[in-house]
């Protein structure tokens, strides 16, 4: 249904295909990603296993094919197309491929269904690592599980909610997401002490970091991925930690929630903390926030607008579920359209806003959802949905 809709409503992460000058060149591109010159079969960066290279090529040269102008594969896989480059490395690859008449190439990798995936979406809990992950009656729960380190993020874990994240996007049983922490903390950001050990056995730590899929990168991947996200914030926050809370569109949090973005006391910034709060509290509450990079509770985080509510550390999760089964009550697709819809809102004005709403709801009047609410609106009682 989503993919049904016009690409042109669509940001590439949204859309499952794109087109130029006629030709399928880019599957699933996520909207954030590297804009690179020249060489672009991955080099250094060679993609892992699992992944394909992604490529949107603009300007091709009208009445070639954009799979030979690229030298590509189009592979059908689990009914989406992946493109895959035929040269093995960046050096077989001139710097501005034949047909570009722009040689910005924008790249990103896609994973693909591979059995020999690192990180496969598994319903089975005890297979992760440091998360827990479990479905109630069309919830699905996340719960980060590494409470030693107040649930700091590592490796391991950043690969392991990639997963769930692709696998809940995907998966009909899921309609919305919780995510909390196991023990005192939520999240207290990335792993220092994992990087410092790392620093001290040669690894090196300074080189700049890999592209990553986007849409699922835990940063942004709870406001990226179509079903809502319910943050249900349980104890300490920091840094990356506060970045996912962020990306949320509800955050319960604990009378003993605690945030800090404190990324300049690292010698860094704040990541995606500088895009998210702006539009969640404004300019200049968010420079406070990013520039002081001073902690504030729950109930200062509830003032400035950045809680739905806040309860009792023993009610948290559920009222999180509550909320949820709330969610869960409302027809499934339309909900995920709607926060399409919220999403595309920050970019557009409100004639374009009122033009992908009504392309939505003709789309909306074909589900069966739809067609239940108006029988069970006539019948006199609740609808019951079931997300087709």
């Amino acid at each position: 249904m989503l993919d049904s809709l016009p690409l042109a409503y669509f940001s590439s992460s949204e859309s499952r295909l794109i087109s130029c000058s006629g030709s399928v060149i880019a599957v699933g591109v996520p909207r954030a990603v590297s804009f690179m010159r020249g060489p672009f079969c991955g080099g250094a960066r060679g993609a892992r296993p699992g992944y394909a290279r992604a490529i949107l090529a603009c300007s091709m040269r009208p009445g070639v094919p954009a799979e030979k102008t690229l030298g590509l594969t189009l592979i059908k896989d689990s009914n989406i197309l992946f493109l895959r480059r035929l040269c093995r490395a960046s050096r077989t690859c001139p710097d501005d491929p034949p047909g570009l008449t722009n040689s910005i190439v924008m790249l990103s990798r896609v994973r693909t269904a591979d059995a020999n995936d690192d990180n496969p979406y598994r319903k089975d809990a005890a297979m992760y690592q440091t998360i827990q992950w479990e479905i109630r009656e069309h919830t699905g729960v996340l719960t980060l599980n590494r409470p030693e380190r107040l649930n700091a993020i590592d490796n391991v874990m950043r690969g392991e909610l990639e997963a769930v994240l692709r696998g809940a996007e995907a998966d009909p049983e899921v309609w919305t997401l919780i995510v909390t922490g196991n023990g005192r903390g939520f999240c207290s950001g990335a792993d220092l002490k994992a990087r410092a050990d790392a620093e001290k056995a040669g690894g090196a730590t300074t080189a700049p970091q890999p592209l990553f899929d986007m849409k699922y990168y835990y940063a942004i991947g709870f406001s990226q991925i179509n079903k809502p996200v319910i943050a249900a914030v349980n104890g300490v926050t920091r840094g990356a930690g506060c970045n996912m809370a962020f990306a949320a569109d509800f955050r319960i949090l604990s009378e003993q929630a605690n945030f800090g973005v404190n990324f300049v006391e690292r010698g860094l910034m704040g990541e995606t903390a500088t895009w998210y709060l702006p539009r969640l509290v404004g300019h200049a509450r968010a420079a406070e926030i990013c520039l002081l990079g001073e902690p504030f509770d729950a109930q200062q985080a509830l003032a400035w607008g950045l809680a739905t509510k806040v309860v009792p550390h023993d009610r948290l999760m559920d009222e999180a579920m509550a909320l949820a089964q709330k969610l869960n009550s409302k027809a499934p697709i339309a909900v995920q359209m709607t926060k399409i819809a919220l999403r595309r809102a920050w970019q557009q004005d409100v004639e374009q806003q009122l033009e992908l709403q009504n392309t939505m709801n003709n789309k909306l009047r074909g589900t069966d959802d739809t067609k239940e609410a108006l029988r069970a609106f006539i019948e006199k009682r609740a609808p019951v949905f079931r997300g087709t």
